[in-house]
Formats: structure tokens, C-alpha cells, sequence
């Protein structure tokens, strides 16, 4: 009955506002499903290793700043790399981060390996960042394979949870304040 009242508008701007709702609700479902599926995990044996000297840098993005993590004279090749953490064909400042300056600092100019994997593209976005999977500093991981896929699935399982809240609450907005306004204007 409700399906049907909110699928059958009898005004315009009903109609309006409900291409409108349905809209937001595609939004909704892109913005959880895209990154969902542009965020692949690789399996461990194709996690991809180099060696060298952990360093960091800071880049400045607005208001804020953000650490970057850095592999100095990789595989004894003088180059440096930048390794980024948001397991995502699309990157954001924000989620790139990879690790607090105070759990690093005990480490830096040490040797370490790192472990890492380019992310797949999606839908025409491509995050040629390095994905830091795992450092490894003289035998002792500082961040493990195992603790950033478990990390990687809570985030994915979190953001879903977020996104049907959303489409729960919006719905109810929708339906109780917006969508009946013609019928009291009656």
C-alpha cells in the first residue's frame, strides 16, 4: 500500500519531489557500491615487496596537513617512493594516510621492506599510488598483511552499515515531511 501510494504521485511537484528522492537514493547506492567495488583486496601472494629506508614527509591540503609515507633508495635505486592507504580506485587526501607520525618515528632512517599493491581501476578512476599493505623493520611487522585486510573490512562493512542508515532515515523524511506536503496545502 505504501509502495504503491509513493509510486502513484497525483501532483507535480510529487512527481518532482519524488525523481528527486530517487536520485538521492542512487546517489546513496553508487557512493556504497562503487568505492565497494573499486576497492579490491589482493591476496597475499600478489602483494608486491621493496626494500628501503622509511622516511616521511608532510604535504600541505588546505587547513590540514598530512604525513606521507616514504620509501627512501628503493631496492638500492636511489628513487624514493610515496606509499598511500586508502585501498580505493578513488583517493582522497583524507584516506591516504597510512600510519601516525608517533607510530613511525621510532623508525625512521631504519631499513625496512614494505609491502604493497596497485589498485585496480574502476569505472574511470585510477589511484596510481602504491597501497601500503605492510612494513616489516628488522623481522618485526609494524603493520601486517593480516591486521590491514581485517582493517579494510571493517571500513567496507562500516561504510554499508552508514549508507543503509542514511537511505532509512532519508526515507523517513521523505515520506512523513516532504512527499505529503501538496496533500496539506489541500
Amino acid at each position: 500500500m505504501l509502495l504503491i501510494e509513493l509510486l502513484n504521485p497525483k501532483t507535480l511537484s510529487q512527481k518532482i519531489y519524488l525523481i528527486g528522492y530517487l536520485l538521492f537514493v542512487l546517489f546513496i547506492l553508487f557512493n556504497t557500491i562503487l568505492p565497494w567495488k573499486g576497492r579490491d583486496f589482493p591476496n597475499q601472494a600478489s602483494i608486491l615487496y621493496s626494500e628501503g629506508t622509511i622516511n616521511y614527509n608532510y604535504q600541505q591540503d588546505g587547513r590540514s596537513k598530512r604525513l606521507l609515507l616514504i620509501l627512501d633508495n628503493v631496492n638500492n635505486t636511489k628513487k624514493n617512493q610515496v606509499f598511500g592507504c586508502s585501498y580505493s580506485a578513488y583517493s582522497t587526501p583524507s584516506t591516504s594516510v597510512c600510519i601516525s607520525k608517533k607510530y613511525i618515528e621510532d623508525y625512521i632512517g631504519k631499513k625496512a621492506i614494505f609491502g604493497w599493491y596497485y589498485q585496480t581501476d574502476f569505472f574511470g578512476f585510477h589511484n596510481p599510488i602504491p597501497q601500503l599493505v605492510s612494513i616489516n623493520v628488522d623481522g618485526k611487522y609494524i603493520k601486517s598483511y593480516e591486521n590491514t585486510k581485517k582493517n579494510f573490512l571493517k571500513m567496507n562493512i562500516g561504510r554499508s552499515f552508514i549508507s543503509l542508515i542514511n537511505l532509512i532515515i532519508s526515507f523517513l523524511i521523505f515520506y512523513k515531511f516532504i512527499y505529503p506536503l501538496d496533500s496539506i496545502k489541500k
